[in-house]
């Protein structure tokens, strides 16, 4: 997907669509229309083998739909760059190792089993502590995201909901 082009900063729409074999939902399925509800359970999602199944220094893939909302699985061998969302708050909820959310004037370390909100609107970027991590985000199914500085890791963005 990268044609070797680097974007300059700016917004960008993330697209809500997820890699090849994630779930859809029923109501996704018969609308595309943000906040269009299910009328159907969802399969059951065993969220550390997803996390499993991702590679590479970072991959963020929608595990499933509710109301106007999405639930990402991320998995991250390397620090994303400076952004912020003017329409979404993010939810981050640590799985495995530590997330670093590093904002303007504090960093928060995310460990297994906690839970950090950074409101729409507030300059962040994120990093694993370690080797690796891996978080779920929460966030608007039409989420925008822009980017502030840092042109040079702006194709980053591509890897987000892209196949493996």
């Amino acid at each position: 997907m990268n044609s070797g082009a680097v974007k300059p900063p700016g917004r960008v729409r993330l697209s809500a669509s997820t890699e090849a074999g994630a779930w859809h939902g029923p109501a996704q399925a018969a609308s595309n229309q943000p906040g269009v509800g299910m009328s159907e359970a969802t399969p059951l999602i065993d969220l550390m083998q997803r996390a499993r199944q991702l590679s590479g220094g970072y991959r963020n893939v929608i595990l499933a739909q509710f109301n106007d909302h999405v639930v990402r699985v991320s998995r991250m061998e390397k620090p994303y760059f400076w952004h912020l969302h003017p329409n979404s708050d993010e939810i981050f909820l640590g799985l495995e190792g530590v997330v670093i959310v590093e904002l303007e004037n504090r960093q928060i370390e995310v460990g297994p089993g906690q839970l950090f909100t950074v409101p729409r609107g507030v300059r962040h970027r994120t990093a694993p502590a370690g080797g690796y991590s891996v978080n779920l985000t929460f966030e608007r199914e039409d989420i925008e995201t822009v980017l502030l500085g840092e042109p040079q890791t702006a194709h980053l963005v591509e890897q987000i909901d892209s196949p493996q």
